[in-house]
């Protein structure tokens, strides 16, 4: 196990104790691995909402070095995802703050470019608030 994915499991594990975990991926590092459906595999950002206690179960929720996986719903329908630490940017805890790795990036998309550019989570999150 990595230095840096032993501190993501750290960092989820204490975030799933207190309450519904926002895993933020880029499926696009590891298509091969991550488990999602196929509308959401193809994008660069993807913001999941985990949890012990959602009004949606995850009975299967698992959280491991390797990957966090557990029975989803989108939309009603349930579906088995996986999501390797490789692919997990940032989580986000349920007040609002949140943990990003800096080596990390996601998609910022403009008007010019609806499919985004990549920036650091620091850079897009100044954009943000000079908004």
């Amino acid at each position: 196990m990595t230095e840096l994915n032993a501190q993501k499991l750290r960092v989820i594990e204490a975030a799933i104790r207190k309450g519904a975990t926002y895993i933020h991926c880029d499926p696009q590092r590891d298509t091969f691995e991550c488990q999602l459906p196929l509308d959401l595999k193809l994008k660069h950002h993807v913001c999941l909402c985990v949890g012990l206690d959602l009004p949606v179960p995850i009975p299967d929720l698992k959280v491991t070095a390797e990957a966090v996986s557990g029975t989803l719903s989108f939309g009603g329908r349930k579906m088995f995802c996986l999501i390797p630490m490789d692919c997990i940017i940032a989580v986000g805890f349920e007040d609002g703050s949140g943990f990003a790795w800096e080596k990390d990036v996601i998609v910022d998309p403009t008007p010019e470019r609806p499919m985004g550019k990549v920036v650091s989570l620091e850079q897009y999150r100044a954009k943000k608030a000079a908004k």
